[in-house]
Parts: structure tokens; C-alpha cells; sequence
């Protein structure tokens, strides 16, 4: 501006002679812009402005005309070389129209109809733009994709469905993905209804499909570990290994509310109640077919011992003497008795009222061997017992044992 001075010119009167130019060339007035600006065409400073503005409103022309004809290829390559043309009108129109192309697009992919020749149509005054042509050959070389997609969400076909989101990121935008997830999560829903139903087949399937899940916000640790253990408890009970079955639920406290636990409890529970009806009645041999599942089961060993003493009370000895029950069968449950409770001080009990009744030698000593087995099996002399060591062991049995011997 020094040489505005020097000439003795108005800078506010520049000013205005570049604004008025301005209003010229957007009016198509090269000839009335550059008679405005002539007044300043020896100063150097004013001279590089007016050519600029010259410059520039030949470009921005260009760009116009090639906006009214659709080339925005030429359009494209001038903002590249021009930067400034990034803030006008036409840019920006343009940018807005290849936004809503792509809008376009995907809504036919949501639509399940992106065929390329729709995709193309809608994309093809982008296709040739270095910047814009990627995303163009992307979208077309993909569509069909996009339609597996959609396919893969109607049949459910998990597999098909995440690969293709793994893929396209994108694709988490769309509807179908978060229906998904809310499909996800009524699976999820499913299994403990298979798993309480004991259903392992079931439950086995839903972990299948629930595995496709797992990248997506569901993991499937816990529901595995509750199938390994859901078809253990299964196994234990189809092989009726009933102790193992009932310690595997005293572990997993999810398998008491299972419907398996539920009806072999009641099963059991009857069981019982038959065996408190026979042991009533002193009925040891009717008992042994209630009474042999109860054996080693915590959850039933003080109805056990309580049924056992019921019995031994009731009727034993009195079968033993009429010989109603063979004494095989009663030193089977007494050996197993034993097994169970060695500290109960009814075997004692036991002996002295068979010790009463003069059973014969041999069955006596095979009691007798019954007891030393199982009470004194952790002696290191076993093989050189003595009364008196059975008596030591066995306070107040020895006498009467002595007295049928």
C-alpha cells in the first residue's frame, strides 16, 4: 500500500474498485472488471491482486461450467490444483450430491436390491474421480456381499452373517446388525431353560450358535462349562452312579435346580418312605432293594442309619431265629452297615441280642469275621487277633460273643 500513497491514490477508493470488480465478474463483466482495475495497473502490489482476481474468476468460471454439465471429474481435478475452490457453492453442492448417492446406495443394499447396474447408475459421475472411484469399485465389487448379508440375516445363517461384518465394517451401522445382537440375546435366553430342562442336546446347540456371537459382545465361557457339567450329571444317571450324581450337585449348586435333580430326589424320597414302611415292620429283606442306592449318598445317610436301626429293632434278629431271611443276606447289610457308620454303637447292640439267642458256631464266627474285618482292617497284628484284642477294640461285645463260640 506504500505505492498507493506515493502515487497520491485513495486506498478506501482501491477497496471499493476491487469490490465493484468482483460484482462485475460475477455479473460476466470481464471487460467493466478490468476497467476498474486499470486505474492501478502500474502499481505492482495492485497489479498481482487484479490478476489473481482476473485469475481466479476465470477458474471458478470453468469450475461452474463444469458443474452445470456434471463433470465433476474436471471439477475434482481443479480443487486438487486449486484449493480455495473448496469453499464455493458448487464444491460444496457436489459433495452433498455424492453423499446422498452413497445414501442412495446403501439404502438399496439395506433393501436388498444393490444389483450394480442400480449401484452404477447411481455412482457413475463419481467413477472416474481418483478420490471418489475406491470407494465406487468397492461398493460395486462388493454388492453382492451386501446381498449375502442380507440373505445370511433372514436364514440365520450365523456364520455367513459375522464373517461379512468382520469384513465390512460398515455393516454395523445397518438395522439388520443390531436385530441381530437382539437375536443374540434371546439365544442367550434360551439356555437356561435347556440347561435347568436338562436338555443337552439342546443346551449344546444354543453354545453352537452362540459361539458365532462371541465377538460381538456375548461370551460363552460359563454357558460351556455349565454343559460339560450338565452332561457329567446326565451320565452319572443314566449309569445310575448316584453318589457321584448328587456330590456333582452339591459342587454346581445351578444343577439342584435342574429338572434330573428334582425327580431323582423324589424318586429317592420314595424310595425312603418304602424303606421307613418295611423297616416299621421289621422287613430287612423287602428293605435292601429301597435302601442299596441310599449307600455313600451324604444327602441320606441320617435317614439311612435311622431306617437300619428301625429294622434291626423291628424284626432282624427274630428272621435270623426263624430263619425267614437267609444269614447271607443279613451280614451283606450288616458288612455294608458297618462300612457306612463304624463308629455306631448300635452294632454292639446287635451282637449282644444275637449273642443271646445261641446261634450256631459257624454263623457266629462268620459274623465275627465280619466285624474284625471291618473294625480292625488298620491293625497292624490282624493276623494274630486275640480276644483280648477284640475286647479292647469292642468293648462289651466280648462276652457275649464268647458265649456262643
Amino acid at each position: 500500500m506504500k505505492q498507493l500513497i506515493e502515487y497520491g491514490l485513495n486506498i478506501e477508493h482501491w477497496i471499493k474498485s476491487i469490490e465493484r470488480a468482483e460484482e462485475m465478474l460475477e455479473n460476466g463483466n470481464l471487460d467493466g472488471a478490468k476497467q476498474c482495475l486499470s486505474l492501478y495497473s502500474n502499481i505492482i502490489e495492485c497489479k498481482k491482486i487484479s490478476d489473481g482476481l482476473i485469475r481466479d474468476h476465470f477458474q471458478f468460471t470453468a469450475f461452474k461450467r463444469a458443474f452445470e454439465s456434471k463433470d465433476y471429474a474436471t471439477m475434482y481435478d481443479m480443487v486438487s490444483r486449486v484449493p480455495s475452490l473448496k469453499m464455493s457453492k458448487p464444491y460444496l453442492v457436489v459433495e452433498k450430491i455424492w453423499a446422498q448417492s452413497i445414501d442412495s446406495v446403501l439404502s438399496l443394499i439395506i433393501k436388498g436390491e444393490a444389483q450394480k447396474h442400480k449401484i452404477l447408475t447411481l455412482l457413475d459421475l463419481f467413477a472416474s474421480i481418483p478420490e471418489k472411484k475406491p470407494m465406487v469399485q468397492m461398493i460395486v465389487k462388493n454388492s453382492e456381499d451386501f446381498l449375502r448379508f442380507k440373505t445370511a440375516f433372514a436364514k440365520k445363517e450365523y456364520d455367513i452373517f459375522f464373517a461379512l461384518v468382520d469384513k465390512y465394517n460398515i455393516l454395523t451401522k445397518f438395522q439388520e446388525y443390531s436385530q441381530m445382537l437382539e437375536h443374540g440375546q434371546y439365544i442367550v435366553r434360551r439356555f437356561m431353560p435347556a440347561f435347568l430342562d436338562c436338555n443337552y442336546s439342546r443346551a449344546k446347540s444354543i453354545i453352537k450358535t452362540l459361539k458365532y456371537f462371541q465377538e460381538h459382545y456375548y461370551t460363552t465361557s460359563h454357558f460351556e462349562y455349565l454343559t460339560e457339567i450338565l452332561h457329567k450329571f446326565i451320565t452319572y444317571h443314566q449309569n445310575r452312579q448316584f453318589r457321584e450324581f448328587f456330590i456333582l450337585a452339591e459342587e454346581d449348586k445351578e444343577l439342584i435346580n435342574t429338572r434330573l435333580y428334582r425327580e431323582t430326589v423324589f424318586m429317592f424320597d420314595e424310595n425312603v418312605k418304602k424303606a421307613e414302611e418295611f423297616a416299621n415292620e421289621g422287613c430287612l429283606d423287602m428293605l435292601n432293594d429301597y435302601i442299596v442306592l441310599l449307600f455313600g449318598i451324604k444327602k441320606y445317610q441320617t435317614q439311612l442309619k435311622n431306617i437300619l436301626d428301625k429294622c434291626f429293632y423291628n424284626g432282624l434278629i427274630r428272621k435270623i431265629e426263624s430263619e425267614k431271611m437267609s444269614f447271607s443276606i443279613f451280614t451283606k447289610i450288616l458288612q455294608e452297615y458297618i462300612c457306612i457308620f463304624p463308629d455306631s454303637t448300635y452294632i454292639q447292640s446287635i451282637i449282644e441280642t444275637i449273642g443271646l439267642h445261641k446261634i450256631n458256631k459257624n454263623k457266629m464266627d462268620e459274623l465275627k469275621n465280619i466285624l474284625l474285618a471291618n473294625y480292625l482292617i488298620d491293625k497292624p497284628d490282624f493276623g494274630r487277633l486275640s480276644y483280648s484284642d477284640l475286647e479292647e477294640f469292642m468293648p462289651n461285645m466280648f462276652e457275649n460273643l464268647k458265649s456262643v463260640v
